[in-house]
């Protein structure tokens, strides 16, 4: 598996240049709480064989474990094939992720890990710090990404990915969630949720996905208050949707909402 990763490294012209590819970051929901609970080397044990798993998903994929810190993961597809097989190759590295986790949590119910994933897509640059540390990726492209992974936790969902990374075929089944302005960030980007395979959706899901649209389109056309409403009967059919919890809280919270991009930076 490190051979195999080291292999696809290598594949990269030169380590301070700049390519265009597909970002992923990871992180693990409540890991501080669980860290202070566990004896250090049982943390270590868990964190290793947790990393294991993850590590080997994308290298399965031909991605590039750039960057590990803690309970974060970054992990990159930048090699010669096309941007849109790199967003694809991530995305479906990503739901890999989703599942290999859950595999490990129902094996570990004591000392679950459940984690979040931000995919993005963008120039990146690959380098070492002071020469001597592993090739890892730097530049806005991860940030974002990182940033994105973050946003999961304010509309309580597990993968997001941005519309520079949403150049999937139509077997995804995703979600426009809106323009947002992501902390640190200037500009606002569009975000999506993907929850797998199209084949693989329930009629609910299609259901909630087709309804949520229609709210959200209503808050676009400047018919905010239309798209209340509908947030708000969307979510006694779904109250378990975090997204739609969301809005309907955003909204009530903000009535002056224009229906454009959320600025995260000032909540």
């Amino acid at each position: 598996m490190v051979e195999r990763i080291r292999e696809n490294a290598q594949r990269l012209r030169s380590p301070t240049e700049a390519v265009s590819g597909a970002c992923i970051a990871t992180d693990v929901n409540g890991f501080s709480s669980l860290s202070e609970k566990l004896p250090s080397a049982t943390l270590v044990k868990l964190m290793d064989r947790y990393y294991s798993e993850l590590t080997r998903v994308v290298a399965r994929r031909n991605g590039i474990v750039s960057n590990i810190a803690g309970d974060e993961m970054i992990a990159v597809w930048a090699n010669e094939s096309s941007d849109e097989a790199n967003c694809e190759s991530a995305c479906d590295a990503s739901l890999a992720l989703l599942k290999a986790v859950d595999e490990f949590n129902t094996r570990r119910p004591r000392t679950p890990l459940p984690t979040r994933i931000g995919v993005h897509f963008g120039p990146l640059t690959f380098g070492s710090l002071g020469g001597q540390a592993p090739l890892g990726a730097f530049g806005d492209t991860a940030n974002t990404a990182s940033r994105i992974q973050n946003l999961n936790k304010v509309l309580r969902t597990r993968l997001l990915i941005s519309v520079q990374a949403a150049r999937l075929p139509a077997r995804y089944l995703t979600r426009d969630l809106g323009m947002f302005t992501l902390r640190g960030k200037k500009v606002p980007t569009r975000i999506f949720e993907i929850s797998g395979p199209a084949s693989a959706s329930s009629p609910a899901q299609r259901r909630l996905f087709a309804e949520f649209a229609a709210a959200l389109s209503a808050c676009r056309g400047a018919q905010v208050p239309l798209g209340l409403k509908a947030f708000q009967q969307l979510l006694t059919t779904f109250p378990d949707d975090g997204p739609t919890a969301f809005y309907v809280q955003y909204i009530a919270e903000h009535p002056d909402w224009s229906g454009e991009s959320i600025n995260l930076e000032s909540e």
